[in-house]
């Protein structure tokens, strides 16, 4: 299926540009999370940028069908203990960040403080 190979190689398009310390898990239909150990809330944004923009540069099969013919994400980041203390509440932030993103055009990286 188109779909489910699109995952698979975002997946491992996320995977090869992270450290091997770093997860990245699928959240969801069509959500990732990757948990990067001892990032602080600039080099979130950072590695968040770098992997936006891998991902827009990767070629997919069918992205010719996408707005502007490339697949692009939407990313949200929270860092811990800035953003919160517990794991639950930083990946509601992380989601509230994300849907910031996707108001705000989409193929971005936002923070809660971005709104």
């Amino acid at each position: 299926m188109e779909g489910d190979g699109v995952l698979r190689k975002i997946a491992q398009v996320l995977r090869s540009k992270t450290r091997g310390a770093d997860l990245v898990a699928r959240f969801g239909g069509e959500e990732f999370v990757i948990i990067l150990p001892e990032i602080d809330f600039e080099n979130g944004r950072t590695v968040g940028e770098k992997l936006r923009a891998e991902i827009e540069r990767t070629e997919f099969k069918g992205e010719e069908k996408m707005p502007n013919h490339c697949l692009t994400i939407s990313v949200g980041f929270a860092t811990f203990p800035r953003d919160a203390k517990v794991p639950t509440e930083l990946l509601e932030h992380a989601d509230q960040a994300l849907y910031i993103s996707k108001r705000n055009g989409r193929n971005m990286i936002s923070h809660l403080s971005d709104k």
